[in-house]
């Protein structure tokens, strides 16, 4: 064998290995990347870059199910540049592997494509790849039959075929998510070893990643989530200048220092590096910090106005919520339960001996049943322990809800019924006249809130049957929410409902053009939860304090006196 076969040998028998572990070009360093100022280097993965790495190379050898991830980032932390080294270095060397790159506009996806490009240019000439086309928009590799397509979401009808890498960047940032992905996605085989990098700093809420996201953290879709937080990144540190004082503060232009400080241990450097860049990158707007370098996923999906709630105190309660005993829904007059996840009536705590006046209320708010509309939502409030124990939420029909809420009322010892009505100008669905109206005529004995006004007519104080929600009824509902969630790490009352806590991570105080505060959610979210929760926490305060019933005194007869004596 003369030396130049040997050499071909040698080199299919190297590329047959790199076929069967992807990872060897990039431990070896034969991938090269680009600095900011032009310098090229091999590409060795940082911390971030590597724990991404792992991941996929784990579920690859696992070879069990499709590989999934969604990838929400902090900035400048190589998320890109590790998913094209991964794509690249699958589809030039494992056979049979088609790849599409998507980035979020024409520059993201020349700037991704440059990095592929680079990576097959500078790979060791010994072992590179042979092609049969390189152009601006895709590399086909004739030895492998595998090839990298890029393209751009601002094309909105990209469709695929026999893809099994894709690479979606900057996904918060796509114009259509819903229609670019959907036609992209299905193309995409549900088979072991296909994989779906989905990366993005944040964009907001509301939109198709944060919504992806958020499921993923819930374990509702079959998505993993990564998500490295900026204080992992040791190049986020500073050291202090000389001189330099700095004391953690717990309130002001940085926000809370002391929390992070003792949550997630920062050190000054680090702590000062995060000064900085609020002051110099970020404008001094914090929020916006958060959301390009979140320490949280809360943090990297911040709506537009200023959070009505603290979301560390409310990520302290979920990390203490537990899930509901039961779970069911209502069936004529019964209430039908089981232990699983299904249902939308949840049930912390079954009712109490029925030995107490005025336990339970029950507060209400009304949505609709089109597409969109909000929901009907309410909370069952034991006002004699103060926690949450039953929730109802899902789309009712106004005489299905009516139903249900009676039901509700009569299994927890008749509790009594608010119900809010007229909402605020700010919302746009409601039937709460309705379900009063209907409550009133089929359920006469329903024990139902009512308020006290003045009328019009008389000018003497009367009454009206339900929550009349207003512009000063709702600043008594946020400073009942805000007091209930500021003195919970004192109280600590077993809550137990993240949907809830989830609405008041979003929920956030703005003020409108004529200059007044408003409270709502951030656009593209949800809150019937924090109202009517809200409402309940008003009307409580409103009834009459609970006590307990008086016991009939036992007659005592002349055999249990006479046993007594003797």
């Amino acid at each position: 064998m003369n030396d130049a076969q040997m050499l071909l040998d040698t080199r299919e028998k190297v590329r047959h290995y790199i076929a069967n572990d992807w990872t060897v070009p990039i431990k070896l360093g034969w991938m090269v990347i680009q600095s900011d100022e032009g310098a090229k280097f091999p590409w060795i993965p940082n911390d971030t870059q590597q724990e991404l790495i792992d991941l996929v190379w784990a579920k690859w050898e696992a070879n069990v199910e499709p590989i999934r991830i969604l990838v929400p980032k902090p900035r400048r932390l190589g998320i890109s540049t590790a998913a094209e080294g991964m794509g690249y270095a699958i589809t030039s060397f494992v056979p049979n592997q088609s790849g599409f790159l998507l980035g979020y506009n024409d520059e993201n996806a020349r700037t991704i494509f440059e990095m592929t490009q680079r990576y097959h240019r500078e790979m060791e000439p010994f072992l590179r790849t042979k092609t049969r086309a390189t152009n601006a928009q895709e590399i086909v590799f004739s030895e492998t039959d595998g090839k990298l397509v890029i393209g751009s979401a601002q094309n909105k009808e990209i469709r695929g075929k026999g893809i099994t890498f894709f690479h979606g960047s900057e996904v918060a940032f796509y114009p259509d998510p819903k229609k670019t992905l959907g036609g992209l996605l299905p193309s995409i085989p549900e088979r072991p070893r296909t994989i779906i990098i989905l990366e993005s700093t944040g964009n907001g809420v509301g939109n198709w990643f944060e919504e992806a996201c958020r499921a993923a953290e819930r374990g509702e879709n079959n998505w993993t989530l990564f998500f490295i937080p900026w204080w992992k990144e040791p190049k986020y540190s500073v050291p202090l200048p000389e001189g330099y004082d700095l004391t953690p503060m717990s309130s002001g232009q940085y926000g809370d220092e002391l929390y992070y400080q003792t949550t997630y241990n920062l050190t000054p450097e680090q702590l000062y590096w995060r000064r900085r860049v609020i002051d110099n990158q970020c404008q001094g707007d914090i929020h916006f910090f958060m959301q390009e370098f979140p320490a949280t996923l809360d943090e990297c999906f911040q709506g537009t106005g200023y959070p009505v709630f603290s979301h560390e105190i409310l990520n302290e309660m979920a990390a203490e919520a537990k899930p509901p005993l039961a779970t069911g829904l209502i069936e004529g007059n019964e209430i039908v339960l089981s232990e699983d996840d299904r249902g939308w009536l949840k049930v912390w705590q079954y009712p109490v001996e029925d030995a107490w006046h005025h336990r339970y209320c029950i507060s209400a708010d009304t949505g609709g049943t089109w597409e969109g509309a909000d929901y009907d939502s309410a909370y069952v409030r034991d006002r004699v322990t103060g926690e949450t124990v039953a929730a109802i939420h899902g789309h009712f029909d106004a005489y299905e809800y009516v139903e249900y809420l009676y039901v509700l009322s009569q299994w927890y010892h008749n509790a009594m019924i608010a119900i809010e009505i007229n909402v605020a100008e700010s919302e746009t669905d409601e039937f709460g006249n309705t379900v009063v109206d209907l409550m009133l005529r089929q359920h006469p004995d329903a024990n139902v809130y009512r308020r006290k006004v003045i009328d019009d007519q008389s000018k003497r104080e009367t009454t009206r049957v339900g929550f009349h929600t207003n512009r000063q009824t709702k600043q008594s509902i946020v400073d009942h929410l805000r007091q209930f969630v500021n003195e919970w790490p004192l109280k600590q009352q077993q809550f137990n409902d993240r949907g809830l806590i989830d609405e008041m991570k979003t929920y956030i105080v703005t003020q409108t053009k004529t200059g007044k505060t408003s409270w709502n959610a951030v656009e593209g979210k949800k809150d019937d939860r924090v109202m009517s929760f809200g409402i309940g926490l008003v009307v409580a305060e409103t009834m009459p304090m609970p006590y307990l019933k008086k016991q009939q005194p036992k007659t005592q007869t002349t055999e249990d006196a006479l046993e007594a004596i003797l």
